[in-house]
């Protein structure tokens, strides 16, 4: 009898707590509201959870009088702030649109997102859409949830599949910086650093995910057993009874205890596979920077030689009056636009199956033939050098439109023996030396802007394929005469 006097009390003083509580719930979840909104880069989704609390707040206030405070008037503004702002967006196309995941997008058959990229997005976005519609449905005052009326007396519902786009539009954004922030690595690099920034997102959500059913499962488990020692302390049972609820209880704490040693066993386990994976990934990036002759060499903790190759083709590039362009604008849209530029040609080079080494100042230089046989490397080298020069050329139409500074260069190329390895040993880079470099070097000074200006013997290995027009002779460092010839057009055009 006490026993039961005295759960009556506690119910009581629950119920008067909870009371109280309920009493204070409309000023708590405005301010609840507002932490949401004043958190930094703020994400579509708690802007939806603030419209809840706020939502909540109103409802509060409307049904208790002496609720009504200061907050009031900016609790309905920032209702009517949101319901305006979701309601806005009510199209998913026009922001589907806007993304790089659109289906009909340039994501979708653009040949620098390979099949990785895109099952990686593939996977992410499906488990994104299916996390954030159970969270969605939980919002309880939503009520999936009629709360934008038109002047039509109509309702529109606020479901999630209008918010949805929302979570798309902050995976589209940080793809987008992404790149943004690889840009300056070599295109396999970057398509590595792409992959395992990816992967690493999928990995992050998915282990969440995990984490939180763990932790349900768990909170699950623990109630069970609170409720099993609660029937144990105030239950009536006789002795035979109470031994078996005991050994029952016993079981499950040892079920328990087996079930979370498993876990933190598979989670090691899980960790180490991750520390081998992320080894692999370095061994591979490490292989899309250096040749793989040279890989192997570092790997073993061998000296790096260098190696003499025959038949090399090499170019340089370099922007005409860049100095005088550096003095009148900014660094930062100097920058900016000698980046867009260097990408560009990299796309290019990267299309001829070229090789970059490096990039001096406004100067760009790349090879062709070090890892090839025949030919037919030297034409790449000339048909690069063409399509670099168109790529200026209407890129500065385009700026020249706008009242924009452009750059205008010089290519020169020539071919010869190289010696080709790395120097050093920290923060080794891949180079080429002998003389072949420096009269590639004069090919470009002695170039003209717009012009491709070779040297006799690329002319040689070239001339059956381009049209060309001899320009006479230049001495070079070494003493001695090359003749030099401006490649017109391609005989095929």
């Amino acid at each position: 009898m006490k026993k039961r006097l005295s759960f009556v009390f506690f119910f009581c003083i629950i119920m008067v707590a909870q009371s109280k509580l309920n009493g204070q719930s409309a000023l708590e979840l405005y301010e609840e509201g507002i932490a949401l909104m004043e958190q930094k880069d703020v994400s579509e989704f708690n802007k939806l959870r603030a419209l809840d609390k706020f939502q909540k707040s109103k409802k509060n206030y409307d049904e208790t009088a002496s609720e009504k405070g200061d907050f009031v008037a900016d609790n309905e503004e920032q209702l009517k702030k949101l319901i305006g702002y979701f309601n806005q967006y009510s199209n998913n196309d026009s922001i589907l649109q806007t993304t790089l995941f659109f289906p009909d997008s340039v994501f979708q058959v653009n040949p620098r997102y390979d099949s990785v990229h895109k099952v990686l997005v593939k996977s992410y976005l499906t488990l994104m859409q299916s996390v954030c519609r159970q969270a969605f449905f939980k919002l309880k005052d939503l009520n999936y949830a009629q709360v934008i009326t038109k002047q039509n007396n109509n309702k529109d519902l606020l479901d999630f599949e209008k918010y949805w786009p929302f979570e798309i539009l902050e995976l589209d954004q940080w793809f987008r910086n992404l790149e943004r922030s690889a840009g300056s690595y070599q295109p396999k690099a970057r398509a590595e650093i792409l992959t395992l920034r990816l992967r690493q997102k999928l990995d992050n959500l998915r282990n969440s995910e995990n984490t939180n059913y763990q932790d349900r499962n768990k909170q699950l488990l623990l109630e069970k057993l609170d409720k099993a020692n609660t029937t144990l302390e105030t239950a009536n049972f006789d002795y035979q009874r109470l031994k078996y609820l005991g050994w029952a209880a016993l079981a499950l704490v040892l079920l328990l205890g087996y079930y979370f040693w498993n876990k933190s066993d598979q989670l090691l386990k899980s960790k180490n596979q991750s520390l081998l994976e992320e080894k692999k990934r370095s061994e591979d990036l490490l292989t899309n920077m250096l040749p793989a002759e040279i890989v192997r060499q570092i790997k073993t903790n061998n000296p790096v030689k260098a190696r003499a190759y025959d038949g090399v083709a090499v170019l340089f590039t370099d922007f005409k009056g860049f100095s005088t362009i550096a003095e009148n604008i900014t660094p930062e849209e100097l920058v900016t636009e000698l980046n867009n530029c260097f990408t560009a040609f990299d796309r290019i080079i990267e299309k001829y199956r070229l090789q970059k080494i490096k990039t001096i100042g406004d100067a760009y230089m790349c090879v062709s033939g070090l890892y090839t046989r025949g030919g037919n490397h030297v034409q790449r080298m000339v048909f690069a050098a063409l399509e670099i020069q168109q790529f200026l050329k209407n890129r500065k139409a385009q700026r020249s439109a706008n009242n924009q500074f452009a750059f205008e260069a010089r290519i020169g190329i020539h071919t010869g023996n190289v010696v080709a390895g790395v120097i050093g040993t920290n923060k080794i880079a891949f180079d080429v030396w002998g003389n072949t470099v420096n009269v590639a070097q004069q090919m470009e000074l002695h170039s003209e802007v717009g012009k491709v200006n070779i040297s006799g013997e690329t002319y040689e290995l070239v001339k059956e394929k381009f049209t060309c027009s001899p320009r006479g002779k230049v001495t070079a460092k070494n003493k001695k005469e090359y003749e030099m010839y401006f490649v017109e057009k391609s005989l095929n055009n």
